[in-house]
């Protein structure tokens, strides 16, 4: 019979003093009656944590211990003296560089101060930053929206992450991170991290293996003592002791039976595991003995390492010639999986995830021509169907992007596909981006060399490669990496120039240097800078992060200003006014800005948007859109959204008590929450919620048009002025499948 899996217990097992620990003490304190269990208190408390809906009137849970995880595990850049210690350290390596290449008498004699080093090397240290964040930000949201992991393994996943430094491919080894280690955290790979999952699960089995009684009567009855041993008992065993000596003796010989007995199982056990995989029957025996040691050690690093490079598999790439294979919500899961297990898709469903997605929709596979076979064994686009549209478009790239020769393909098949529109810009912005690469690049054929041939982009190129206007959206998990590879190759302040139609010297990189004539600066902006924005005249572009949070002096923002990065105007109170021309690419936060009363007309939020508490905001103007998400929490003198207002991420008015309409014809392409919303009266004709609508406690909602279209949850939990034709109504669109979600009246 086998085992059931207790995560609290690994847990327990693998950190012996995790219950001592002061976040698991501190879950004990707060939730001191959920278990007696303190460690599944502890993910109890965690689990509290991610189902937060709103923490901070910004944030939710989630978002809040991603950042924490993200600020603890990476290079701290907010000290100086780490800052400089990285600093030295960079200066060391380049030297010794230099002196190993013979240029050791172009740095050899130079005496930096701490001040120079530091401003020499603290863009790079903050772009090594940067990288850190974004690898393991790439790992967090994963595995925060990923429902094919429980809690306590992706508790052991985000520990195991905390001391993995660069990997050494060669000895599938990670070297251990530290306080000051400036490289990556690893690569994300799902098939490799299902490989893990299963890993564990297969050593709770062994560790419980138990001998059958047949056995065991065999054991009893046969294992006798030689006559040697007998012996040398008697000769070194004084007469008195030399029964209970041999008795000892048998004892152990027994023990030792059974030993070998349970290890020739455990290492069959471990043989069938690894031959799901397809690993090299010539050495098997040694990946055999090597698996079962990081088995034992059951150490996220050691048996991640393993699967990257042993169990991940290869595939076939060289034709393209292939048929798509449809595998049909709710029919038996093992087909697709064991055709995806060995193949090195990087997949989630090749390990562990298959039953479930087959449970929540269709899954259509694209399998090209292995040459080797002549049969259509190489999986190399997955589309997975979720509620009735598309969930997911894989490919095999990095960061399971499609690989670019496959775009076509994929496209004709899923643009048939109920969803298809939301992959419309993915499909443009790949094509767009294949086209600039190519002509970034030769590789040679033979030694795969690559050389950069610096090409010339036009404006309208610099402005997509930059992402100046939108982001460059994917079929993947993460950023096309081929975006960084063109920008590292490129001379930023040339291209600045084009961008912005400004002269060298107008862009500067020191805070200090800012001018009225500066048209660019590249850099950040802290709360003790808020002055080269309050009262200039000309417009700037900021080229980084603006931090002017509790700026309660603030009174102006330039007109024509652009933030490339992240705005923080969070309770900048004197502020009044978004002035026209501006323009947010990156999060544009306004959260309590309590005398803010207008935005501009026309404005684009390119990223998300937070006016949660601006109490006195009073209208959204005509023709605003949100390419992301949008908050407008307890902003209580918001009294329309006016038509043509585009929501394209989570529209929350969640508390917004004045709020009376809806326009007619408005989609919302994310969540829409109008929660609390006690003025609104009914949703108009034309609405269209492509994500979960929610209306609870809206106790003025009356009336809900037939054709509404609800593709996701609807709640109206608690709106208490809903009629009971209404009402039925709703249950019959549900009935009919026009309610594509859960509805909760």
């Amino acid at each position: 019979m086998k085992s059931e899996f207790s995560g609290s217990e690994f847990l327990r097992n693998k950190y012996p003093k995790i219950e001592e620990s002061k976040e698991v003490q501190r879950a004990i304190n707060k939730d001191k009656s959920v278990y007696t269990d303190a460690v599944q208190t502890y993910l109890y408390r965690i689990e509290t944590i991610l189902n937060t809906k709103r923490y901070d009137d910004k944030k939710t849970g989630a978002d809040l211990l991603n950042s924490f995880i993200v600020r603890d595990f990476t290079i701290d850049v907010e000290n100086e003296e780490n800052i400089l210690r990285l600093a030295r350290s960079f200066y060391e390596s380049e030297r010794n560089q230099a002196i190993n290449q013979g240029r050791g008498g172009e740095i050899e004699n130079i005496d930096f101060s701490d001040a120079q080093i530091i401003k020499r090397y603290k863009q790079a240290i903050k772009e090594k930053h940067e990288v850190q964040k974004n690898t393991l930000a790439n790992w967090l949201n994963y595995l925060k929206t990923s429902n094919d992991y429980p809690l306590w393994f992706k508790y052991y996943v985000v520990r195991g992450l905390k001391d993995m430094g660069s990997f050494d491919r060669d000895d599938k080894k990670y070297a251990n991170r530290t306080f000051d280690t400036i490289a990556p955290f690893p690569e994300r790979n799902s098939e490799s991290l299902g490989f893990v999952k299963k890993s564990l699960e297969l050593q709770l089995e062994v560790e419980t293996i138990e001998i059958p009684p047949e056995i065991e009567e065999d054991i009893v009855s046969n294992t006798k003592l030689d006559n040697d041993t007998i012996q040398k008992i008697q000769e070194n065993s004084k007469p008195e002791y030399i029964e209970l000596a041999q008795k000892g003796a048998l004892k152990n010989l027994r023990n030792k039976k059974r030993q070998e007995y349970v290890h020739s199982i455990k290492v069959q056990k471990i043989k069938d595991f690894l031959r799901e995989y397809n690993l090299k029957e010539d050495r098997e025996d040694e990946l055999v003995e090597e698996f079962e040691k990081r088995l034992n050690s059951k150490d996220f690093a050691q048996l991640y390492a393993f699967a990257q490079v042993e169990a991940a598999g290869s595939l076939d790439r060289e034709s393209l010639d292939g048929t798509w294979v449809k595998y049909d919500q709710g029919s038996d899961y093992t087909p697709l999986e064991n055709s995806l297990r060995g193949k090195g898709t990087g997949w989630c469903t090749a390990e562990g995830s298959a039953e479930g997605q087959l449970e929540s929709g269709d899954f259509y596979v694209y399998y090209t021509k292995n040459t080797a076979t002549d049969q259509y064994t190489e999986p190399r686009i997955a589309i997975r169907m979720q509620g009735g549209q598309i969930a997911e478009i894989r490919g095999v790239d990095k960061q399971q992007e499609l690989e670019p020769q496959l775009v076509d393909i994929a496209k004709e098949k899923y643009k048939n596909l109920p969803g298809a529109q939301k992959y419309e810009k993915a499909d443009h912005d790949m094509r767009k981006m294949t086209d600039i690469y190519s002509r970034s690049f030769y590789k040679d054929k033979d030694t795969k060399v690559k050389t950069y041939l610096s090409p010339d982009l036009t404006k309208e190129e610099l402005i997509f490669l930059y992402e100046i206007e939108s982001k460059i959206k994917t079929f993947g998990y993460d950023t096309d990496p081929r975006v960084q590879e063109v920008k590292q190759e490129r001379d930023k302040i040339n291209d600045y120039t084009t961008l912005y139609d400004c002269e060298p010297y107008q862009i500067v990189q020191d805070v200090k240097d800012v001018t009225e004539d500066t048209k660019v600066y590249i850099g950040d902006l802290d709360p003790i800078d808020y002055k080269i924005l309050d009262k200039r005249t000309n417009p700037i572009v900021i080229d980084g992060n603006t931090n002017f949070k509790d700026c309660t002096s603030l009174t102006t923002i330039p007109e024509g200003t652009v933030f490339n990065g992240d705005a923080d105007f969070e309770n900048c109170t004197s502020l009044t006014t978004i002035p026209i021309g501006i323009v947010f690419h990156g999060y544009a936060n306004f959260f309590g800005c309590t005398s803010l009363t207008t935005i501009p007309e026309g404005i684009v939020f390119h990223g998300g948007a937070s006016f949660s508490g601006c109490t006195s905001l009073t209208t959204i103007p005509e023709g605003t859109v949100f390419n992301d998400n949008a908050y407008f929490e307890n902003c209580t003198s918001l009294t329309t959204i006016p038509e043509g207002t585009v929501f394209n991420g989570k529209a929350d008015f969640f508390g917004c008590t004045s709020l009376t309409t809806i326009p007619e014809g408005t989609v919302f392409n994310g969540v829409a929450n109008f929660s609390g919303c006690t003025s609104l009266t009914t949703i108009p004709e034309g609405t269209v919620f492509n994500g979960n609508a929610y209306f609870e406690n809206c106790t003025s909602l009356t009336t809900i048009p037939e054709g509404t279209v609800f593709n996701g949850k609807a709640d109206f939990s608690g709106c208490t002025s809903l009629t009971e034709k209404t009402k039925e109504m709703l249950y019959n669109m549900k009935n009919s499948g026009l309610i594509k979600g859960e509805l909760y009246i």
